[in-house]
């Protein structure tokens, strides 16, 4: 007898009109909208050029046993159907409220796994946008490479058009749909930005992480992070930040402003943390004290320093680089593959490929020695 295929295998592939009205709604606070809902979208970027292979529709599903969200549909579909294809694919979800919790750092850590899928999320609505672990759920969705927007009217019309079943009737924008729309943007906004940028410009990077050794001009320090958190036995990625010298309403470095944010964001949810930097300049002396400090008195916390340069303006500097050691924190030049790597996460690439500068690999071997015999 023919193996029966799994409940979740068979996406729907159109949507009832009247569903759509009422579940892709953006009003702030709509009632009786308990189910969730995902049209999706699968590119398939590699190999060849991008073609879309899959869409349909996911619901939340309540049986055989128990619920089971409608991401977590997906994700079921998309490990039996996608991933035994090999490639490399784009998706896209257009989803009726914004992941819970739960299901944000369920997709954060398939996504922190398999590397191979880019997922964009375009939510009608915010579930439970003011209470802070569902906000912590969107920022880990961030931080895993998720990219997280409010459905635009454009979207609301394109998800009508491609995902329903319509008829042959035109698609009628709900009451207020661009002023909800803006507002909800807004929420958003206010949520992910807890961190001052979101990804430096191509410009922006090759400059001011270009690994020279004489590098004048280049007086703004930008700092890369990723955060992981200890979870079931290993670390996890958790946070992916971008910070810089901050001018009002007081200047402060952007190491100073990462640990002003690690304190009020981070250490109140307890855990223990490994967190990483690739920072265009090492610390200078000020910094380094304050971080060194930082790090003794939390052991909940390691820390790995990645430079593009050295700031060595007096002696103090390099005093600063042997406390920052001393303290606990594991201190290192960028090499090419670091370059790359903060190329692919914090830089808005538009799908370019990263291009080494000249020199790259030389400068790299002399600044580590140097540093070696500094911390040595």
């Amino acid at each position: 007898m023919a193996r029966r295929k799994p409940w979740y295998s068979n996406p729907k592939k159109k949507f009832p009109h009247g569903y759509f009205y009422f579940h892709f709604t953006n009003l702030p606070t709509p009632k009786y909208r308990n189910g969730c809902y995902i049209c999706f979208q699968v590119e398939r970027t590699q190999p060849g050029p991008p073609m879309i292979c899959y869409s349909g529709v996911f619901e939340n599903q309540f049986y055989p046993k128990q619920p089971l969200h409608v991401e977590l549909c997906f994700l079921k579909w998309y490990c039996d159907t996608i991933l035994p294809l090999g490639g490399r694919y784009h998706v896209t979800w257009y989803i009726s409220w914004s992941p819970c919790f739960q299901c944000a750092e369920a997709v954060a850590d398939f996504l922190g796994k398999h590397t191979n899928m880019s997922l964009r999320i375009v939510a009608a609505r915010l579930y439970y946008s003011k209470k802070p672990e569902y906000q912590q759920g969107l920022l880990s969705l961030c931080a895993s490479g998720a990219t997280l927007a409010i459905m635009s009217p454009d979207e609301f019309e394109h998800c009508w058009e491609t995902f329903v079943d319509h008829q042959g009737r035109r698609f009628q924008p709900q009451f207020n749909i661009d002023q909800n729309y803006q507002i909800l943007t807004q929420r958003l906004k206010s949520i992910l930005n807890q961190n001052p940028m979101e990804r430096l410009s191509p410009r922006t990077f090759t400059f001011h992480f270009r690994n020279l050794l004489d590098a004048p001009g280049r007086n703004a320090t930008y700092l890369c992070v990723r955060v992981e958190k200890w979870k079931r036995g290993s670390f996890r990625p958790f946070y992916k930040w971008i910070f810089r010298n901050q001018f009002y309403p007081e200047t402060l470095h952007a190491e100073l402003c990462f640990l002003d944010w690690f304190r009020s964001t981070i250490l109140l949810l307890g855990g223990r943390y490994q967190v990483y930097w690739y920072i265009s300049w090492s610390p200078c002396s000020h910094c380094a004290a304050q971080v060194a400090d930082f790090l003794q008195d939390h052991e909940n916390v390691s820390l790995s320093i990645f430079a593009a340069r050295l700031y060595l303006w007096d002696d103090e500097d390099k005093q600063g680089l042997q406390d920052l050691a001393e303290a606990g924190a594991q201190v290192a030049m960028m090499c090419p593959w670091d370059f790359e790597y903060c190329w692919d996460h914090f830089v808005d690439n538009q799908g370019m490929d990263f291009r080494y500068w000249k020199n790259v690999r030389r400068h790299y071997y002399f600044l580590q020695d140097k540093l070696n015999r500094i911390l040595w």
